[in-house]
Protein backbone atom coordinates (compact mmCIF):
# COMPACT_ATOMS: atom_id res chain seq x y z
CA UNK A 1 0.00 0.00 0.00
CA UNK A 2 1.27 3.47 -0.88
CA UNK A 3 0.21 6.18 1.56
CA UNK A 4 0.19 9.80 0.43
CA UNK A 5 -0.43 13.13 2.06
CA UNK A 6 -3.99 14.40 1.77
CA UNK A 7 -4.21 17.22 -0.75
CA UNK A 8 -7.11 19.69 -0.50
CA UNK A 9 -8.67 20.91 -3.74
CA UNK A 10 -6.99 24.00 -5.22
CA UNK A 11 -10.03 26.16 -4.55
CA UNK A 12 -9.86 25.30 -0.82
CA UNK A 13 -6.24 26.32 -0.23
CA UNK A 14 -5.53 29.68 1.37
CA UNK A 15 -1.80 29.99 2.12
CA UNK A 16 -1.90 33.52 3.53
CA UNK A 17 -5.17 32.98 5.44
CA UNK A 18 -6.77 36.08 3.93
CA UNK A 19 -10.05 34.25 3.25
CA UNK A 20 -9.40 34.35 -0.50
CA UNK A 21 -8.59 30.94 -2.00
CA UNK A 22 -5.20 30.53 -3.65
CA UNK A 23 -7.09 29.66 -6.84
CA UNK A 24 -8.26 33.28 -7.19
CA UNK A 25 -5.79 35.20 -4.99
CA UNK A 26 -3.15 36.93 -7.19
CA UNK A 27 -0.62 36.99 -4.31
CA UNK A 28 -0.83 33.77 -2.31
CA UNK A 29 1.74 34.70 0.33
CA UNK A 30 0.78 38.39 0.55
CA UNK A 31 4.36 39.65 0.11
CA UNK A 32 3.54 42.21 -2.57
CA UNK A 33 4.96 40.10 -5.41
CA UNK A 34 2.33 38.68 -7.76
CA UNK A 35 2.19 34.93 -8.18
CA UNK A 36 3.26 35.09 -11.84
CA UNK A 37 6.62 36.63 -10.92
CA UNK A 38 7.06 35.34 -7.35
CA UNK A 39 9.74 32.63 -7.36
CA UNK A 40 8.59 31.48 -3.91
CA UNK A 41 4.84 32.11 -4.03
CA UNK A 42 4.15 30.35 -0.71
CA UNK A 43 6.93 32.04 1.29
CA UNK A 44 6.44 35.70 2.18
CA UNK A 45 10.13 35.87 3.21
CA UNK A 46 11.31 34.37 -0.12
CA UNK A 47 13.83 32.11 1.57
CA UNK A 48 15.60 34.87 3.48
CA UNK A 49 14.74 33.30 6.85
CA UNK A 50 15.72 29.76 5.75
CA UNK A 51 19.32 29.09 6.71
CA UNK A 52 21.77 26.20 6.50
CA UNK A 53 22.06 23.42 7.50
CA UNK A 54 18.70 22.14 6.33
CA UNK A 55 17.39 18.66 5.51
CA UNK A 56 14.03 17.68 4.04
CA UNK A 57 13.91 13.90 3.79
CA UNK A 58 10.20 13.81 2.81
CA UNK A 59 9.51 11.02 5.29
CA UNK A 60 9.66 12.05 8.93
CA UNK A 61 11.56 15.31 8.67
CA UNK A 62 9.42 17.48 6.43
CA UNK A 63 8.83 20.99 7.81
CA UNK A 64 5.04 21.25 7.51
CA UNK A 65 5.27 24.32 5.27
CA UNK A 66 4.98 24.94 1.55
CA UNK A 67 3.44 22.52 -0.94
CA UNK A 68 1.90 19.54 0.92
CA UNK A 69 4.00 20.42 3.99
CA UNK A 70 7.20 19.21 2.28
CA UNK A 71 9.01 22.56 2.24
CA UNK A 72 8.77 23.46 -1.45
CA UNK A 73 7.46 27.03 -1.71
CA UNK A 74 7.50 27.76 -5.44
CA UNK A 75 8.20 26.55 -8.95
CA UNK A 76 10.89 27.63 -11.41
CA UNK A 77 9.22 30.72 -12.88
CA UNK A 78 9.06 31.90 -16.48
CA UNK A 79 7.61 35.23 -15.34
CA UNK A 80 4.42 34.72 -17.35
CA UNK A 81 2.47 31.77 -15.94
CA UNK A 82 0.92 31.57 -12.51
CA UNK A 83 2.67 28.83 -10.54
CA UNK A 84 -0.68 26.98 -10.40
CA UNK A 85 -0.29 26.37 -14.14
CA UNK A 86 3.14 24.76 -13.78
CA UNK A 87 2.01 21.56 -12.03
CA UNK A 88 -1.09 19.43 -11.44
CA UNK A 89 -2.10 18.16 -8.00
CA UNK A 90 -3.52 14.91 -9.31
CA UNK A 91 -0.22 14.13 -11.03
CA UNK A 92 1.80 14.08 -7.80
CA UNK A 93 2.52 11.61 -5.02
CA UNK A 94 3.84 13.71 -2.16
CA UNK A 95 5.66 12.23 0.82
CA UNK A 96 3.90 9.35 2.53
CA UNK A 97 5.26 5.94 3.51
CA UNK A 98 8.03 5.82 0.91
CA UNK A 99 9.37 9.28 1.75
CA UNK A 100 9.50 10.41 -1.88
CA UNK A 101 8.12 13.13 -4.09
CA UNK A 102 6.92 11.56 -7.34
CA UNK A 103 5.59 13.08 -10.55
CA UNK A 104 3.56 10.49 -12.39
CA UNK A 105 3.85 12.06 -15.83
CA UNK A 106 5.86 15.04 -17.03
CA UNK A 107 5.35 17.48 -19.86
CA UNK A 108 8.00 18.06 -22.57
CA UNK A 109 8.78 21.62 -21.48
CA UNK A 110 12.34 22.71 -20.69
CA UNK A 111 14.04 25.78 -19.22
CA UNK A 112 16.79 25.47 -21.85
CA UNK A 113 17.87 28.81 -23.36
CA UNK A 114 14.84 30.67 -24.73
CA UNK A 115 12.33 27.84 -24.38
CA UNK A 116 11.34 28.65 -20.77
CA UNK A 117 8.60 26.01 -20.78
CA UNK A 118 9.74 24.09 -17.71
CA UNK A 119 7.02 22.63 -15.50
CA UNK A 120 7.11 20.54 -12.30
CA UNK A 121 10.36 22.20 -11.13
CA UNK A 122 9.61 22.61 -7.42
CA UNK A 123 11.97 24.78 -5.38
CA UNK A 124 12.50 26.65 -2.12
CA UNK A 125 14.72 29.57 -1.16
CA UNK A 126 17.79 29.51 1.11
CA UNK A 127 19.65 32.49 2.54
CA UNK A 128 23.39 32.20 1.83
CA UNK A 129 26.20 34.76 1.84
CA UNK A 130 29.96 34.81 1.36
CA UNK A 131 30.29 34.15 5.10
CA UNK A 132 28.19 30.95 4.88
CA UNK A 133 31.21 28.97 3.76
CA UNK A 134 31.18 26.10 1.26
CA UNK A 135 28.06 23.93 1.35
CA UNK A 136 26.65 20.99 -0.59
CA UNK A 137 23.18 20.59 -2.04
CA UNK A 138 22.19 16.92 -2.35
CA UNK A 139 19.21 14.96 -3.59
CA UNK A 140 18.51 11.27 -4.14
CA UNK A 141 16.61 9.84 -7.11
CA UNK A 142 14.99 6.44 -6.70
CA UNK A 143 14.46 3.79 -9.37
CA UNK A 144 12.82 2.63 -11.48
CA UNK A 145 14.34 5.31 -13.72
CA UNK A 146 12.28 6.35 -16.75
CA UNK A 147 9.91 3.46 -16.01
CA UNK A 148 12.69 1.00 -16.85
CA UNK A 149 12.82 2.32 -20.39
CA UNK A 150 15.73 4.02 -22.21
CA UNK A 151 15.61 7.77 -21.59
CA UNK A 152 14.38 9.69 -24.61
CA UNK A 153 15.65 12.96 -26.01
CA UNK A 154 15.33 15.82 -23.46
CA UNK A 155 13.97 13.54 -20.73
CA UNK A 156 15.75 14.18 -17.45
CA UNK A 157 15.35 14.09 -13.69
CA UNK A 158 17.56 15.75 -11.14
CA UNK A 159 18.07 19.00 -9.26
CA UNK A 160 19.28 22.55 -9.74
CA UNK A 161 20.34 25.69 -7.94
CA UNK A 162 19.30 29.05 -9.30
CA UNK A 163 17.74 32.42 -8.75
CA UNK A 164 14.24 30.96 -9.13
CA UNK A 165 13.66 31.87 -12.78
CA UNK A 166 14.28 29.85 -15.95
CA UNK A 167 17.26 31.90 -17.18
CA UNK A 168 19.77 31.61 -14.34
CA UNK A 169 20.43 28.14 -12.97
CA UNK A 170 22.89 25.26 -12.79
CA UNK A 171 21.43 21.77 -12.99
CA UNK A 172 22.71 18.22 -12.66
CA UNK A 173 20.40 15.56 -14.06
CA UNK A 174 20.14 11.99 -15.24
CA UNK A 175 19.13 11.67 -18.88
CA UNK A 176 20.02 10.05 -22.21
CA UNK A 177 23.58 10.13 -23.49
CA UNK A 178 24.46 11.84 -26.75
CA UNK A 179 23.50 8.80 -28.83
CA UNK A 180 20.32 8.20 -26.79
CA UNK A 181 21.29 4.56 -26.37
CA UNK A 182 22.17 4.78 -22.69
CA UNK A 183 22.13 7.06 -19.65
CA UNK A 184 24.40 9.94 -18.72
CA UNK A 185 24.84 12.57 -16.04
CA UNK A 186 24.32 16.01 -17.59
CA UNK A 187 25.51 19.28 -16.11
CA UNK A 188 24.13 22.49 -17.63
CA UNK A 189 24.67 26.10 -16.58
CA UNK A 190 22.60 28.96 -17.97
CA UNK A 191 23.35 32.62 -17.30
CA UNK A 192 20.98 35.33 -18.46
CA UNK A 193 19.20 32.91 -20.78
CA UNK A 194 22.44 31.80 -22.45
CA UNK A 195 23.78 28.28 -21.95
CA UNK A 196 27.48 28.64 -21.14
CA UNK A 197 28.31 25.11 -19.91
CA UNK A 198 26.79 21.82 -21.04
CA UNK A 199 28.57 18.51 -20.52
CA UNK A 200 27.81 14.84 -20.05
CA UNK A 201 29.41 12.06 -18.05
CA UNK A 202 28.43 8.60 -19.26
CA UNK A 203 28.19 5.83 -16.77
CA UNK A 204 25.11 3.73 -17.30
CA UNK A 205 21.79 3.70 -15.52
CA UNK A 206 21.72 3.15 -11.75
CA UNK A 207 19.76 0.20 -10.40
CA UNK A 208 18.25 1.51 -7.18
CA UNK A 209 19.38 5.05 -6.42
CA UNK A 210 21.31 8.00 -7.76
CA UNK A 211 22.70 10.69 -5.47
CA UNK A 212 23.40 14.08 -7.03
CA UNK A 213 25.50 16.81 -5.42
CA UNK A 214 26.41 20.44 -6.09
CA UNK A 215 29.17 21.70 -3.80
CA UNK A 216 29.05 25.49 -3.72
CA UNK A 217 31.72 27.95 -2.59
CA UNK A 218 29.95 31.34 -2.25
CA UNK A 219 33.23 33.24 -1.88
CA UNK A 220 34.69 32.07 -5.20
CA UNK A 221 31.47 31.27 -7.04
CA UNK A 222 32.76 27.81 -7.97
CA UNK A 223 30.32 24.87 -8.03
CA UNK A 224 31.51 21.26 -8.24
CA UNK A 225 28.93 18.78 -9.58
CA UNK A 226 29.20 15.20 -8.24
CA UNK A 227 27.23 11.98 -8.28
CA UNK A 228 27.15 8.49 -6.77
CA UNK A 229 25.29 5.46 -8.11
CA UNK A 230 23.73 2.79 -5.92
CA UNK A 231 25.54 3.94 -2.76
CA UNK A 232 28.87 3.67 -4.56
CA UNK A 233 31.86 5.99 -4.77
CA UNK A 234 31.21 9.69 -5.20
CA UNK A 235 32.50 10.93 -8.56
CA UNK A 236 33.06 14.38 -10.02
CA UNK A 237 30.81 15.17 -12.98
CA UNK A 238 33.32 17.33 -14.82
CA UNK A 239 35.33 20.27 -13.53
CA UNK A 240 34.20 22.98 -11.09
CA UNK A 241 31.97 25.57 -12.78
CA UNK A 242 32.49 29.27 -12.01
CA UNK A 243 29.06 30.90 -11.93
CA UNK A 244 28.41 34.60 -12.41
CA UNK A 245 25.66 37.11 -12.95
CA UNK A 246 22.44 36.87 -10.97
CA UNK A 247 23.17 33.36 -9.72
CA UNK A 248 26.48 34.44 -8.18
CA UNK A 249 24.97 37.48 -6.49
CA UNK A 250 22.12 35.35 -5.13
CA UNK A 251 24.58 32.82 -3.69
CA UNK A 252 26.56 35.66 -2.15
CA UNK A 253 23.53 37.16 -0.45
CA UNK A 254 21.97 39.60 -2.91
CA UNK A 255 18.91 37.87 -4.41
CA UNK A 256 17.63 39.48 -7.64
CA UNK A 257 14.18 40.20 -6.21
CA UNK A 258 15.59 42.60 -3.59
Amino acid sequence: MLATLALPPANQKDNDQDKVSDFTDPDDDDDGIGDKTDYFALDDQNGMTTTLPIQYDLFNNYPGTGFYGLGFTGLMSNGENDYHDLYEDQNLIAGGAVGAFSINAVTPGDAYAGLNQQENAFQFGINTTTSTGPFTVQTRLLGAFFNNQPAKHWQSQGMYIGTGDQDNYLKITLGPNETQTGAAIEVLYEQGGVVTVCGMTSGGLPVDALDLYLTVDPATGNVQPKYAKDNGQMMNAGNPIPVGGDLLTAIQGIPPWQ
